[in-house]
């Protein structure tokens, strides 16, 4: 399991306790472009957000070490409210169809194959000293109830948080068991990771039991998009990208070079 990813905040502190926060996925090659675009959202929503400050970082994020529930997320978004939220969530959508990145386990996504992704959690709540001699990340339910913001690698909400948007088609558990290629039906975990798995299962076929392995794509490598152009907010001479804010825009800055491999590092940690 790889440590704390160090990243960048902007637009200054996360605001509330907590809340329902946006996660946005890319793979490395993606970054770049998911980035500014993304920032050019955020920053004229006033929302504050951060982000994974360099292609190490993220290459962290996407590897077989992270832990599943905190793996593909690239950036972070945290708005004061759910209005705030329903106001850029299909915005940050748009910007960024047709870029590459992967699955967020522990988050839902706006919409099938959406980089954006959304879980409700902690923001900026103290954590709190537990019993069994640790800090832990509490969510504060409507009576006052403390429960532990886990961030296991699947969907699962505290019962009193309702999301601010409608549930994408296809969203939600599915009854039965998984059958893979209308042929191999999973029965057992070997083991898991962000990258993938390896399932114990039956073939229906004929009945021997086997092993399957899964990818999950495009979590193992930065998949180049088809039919991909070089971004105007890139520059293959010193791989720099857009990661300044003036008047609520984004501009071109010198803020990020193969030497450091640092996104947006001008605006500190």
């Amino acid at each position: 399991m790889v440590g704390r990813v160090r990243g960048v905040l902007v637009l200054g502190h996360a605001g509330r306790d907590q809340g329902w926060k946006l996660h946005v996925s890319a793979t490395p090659f993606a970054a770049p472009v998911v980035l500014a675009r993304s920032a050019e959202v955020l920053v004229r929503a006033g929302c504050a957000f951060k982000f994974a400050r360099g292609f190490r970082q993220l290459a962290e994020l996407l590897s077989g070490r992270c832990d599943r529930g905190s793996g593909g997320k690239f950036m972070t978004a945290y708005p004061v409210d759910d209005d705030a939220f329903r106001a850029i969530v299909h915005e940050l959508d748009r910007v960024t169809g047709g870029l590459p990145g992967p699955v967020i386990l522990s988050d839902r996504p706006v919409r099938p194959g959406s980089l954006v992704h959304y879980r409700y959690g902690v923001f900026a709540a103290a954590e709190v000293f537990t019993e069994a001699g640790a800090y832990v990340s509490m969510l504060t339910g409507p009576a006052g109830q403390r429960v532990a913001d886990e961030r296991r690698p699947w969907f699962s909400p505290p019962p009193w948080a309702v999301p601010p948007i409608p549930v994408p088609v296809g969203a939600g558990h599915r009854d039965g068991g998984v059958l893979i290629g209308d042929r191999f039906e999973v029965r057992q975990a070997i083991r898991h990771s962000y990258r993938g798995g390896l399932f114990l299962a039956t073939d229906r076929e004929t009945g021997a039991e086997v092993v399957v392995k899964q990818a999950r794509p495009p979590a193992r490598k930065g998949a180049r998009p088809t039919g991909h152009r070089r971004s105007p907010v890139t520059s293959s001479a010193s791989g720099r990208f857009c990661s300044s804010c003036s008047s609520g825009r984004i501009r071109c800055s010198p803020t990020t070079s193969r030497r450091t491999g640092r996104f947006g590092s001008g605006w500190g940690r």
